[in-house]
């Protein structure tokens, strides 16, 4: 038996996802006239742009759906840069990137399936060893560098 959300819960859920829009909005707003300040800001700082772009279009919560590695840039372009102390939205973005961070960051790893080119994978019929003499391995040390 499936009962229906009341509409007391539907409200919210509804304001959540409403708080979380405008704040994602201040946040656009403030880092907005921080990128506004240098022109070219915007390219030589991509992550930040793309998530300028993304808080206006998804709110706040956006920030629990990037992956990792494009957190950490957005992470260290945001930490790059003079934040006024007086600037809460900007302050709260801080806070909630950092906060994203640490919950993937503390994730298990996903489990890795072994492929056929990594070394647990070789066998004897398919690896050639050779030897040779620290003379020749230094010869060969040079000439590839």
């Amino acid at each position: 038996m499936t009962t229906k959300p009341s509409s007391s819960q539907n409200t919210t859920s509804a304001d959540a996802v409403d708080a979380a829009r405008r704040a994602g909005l201040a946040m656009a707003h403030s880092l907005k006239s921080l990128l506004d300040k240098v022109p070219g800001a915007r390219n030589a700082l991509p992550h930040l742009a793309a998530l300028e772009s993304a808080l206006v279009t998804d709110g706040a919560d956006v920030l629990d759906r990037i992956k990792l590695p494009s957190l950490k840039k957005m992470g260290a372009q945001l930490a790059a840069l003079p934040l006024d102390p007086s600037d809460q939205p900007l302050r709260a973005l801080q806070v909630k990137l950092r906060t994203a961070l640490m919950k993937l960051e503390e994730a298990p790893l996903p489990k890795v399936e072994h492929t056929a080119f990594l070394p647990s994978q070789l066998d004897e019929s398919r690896v050639e060893i050779t030897e040779v003499s620290a003379s020749e391995w230094a010869a060969l040390h040079k000439a590839s560098h």
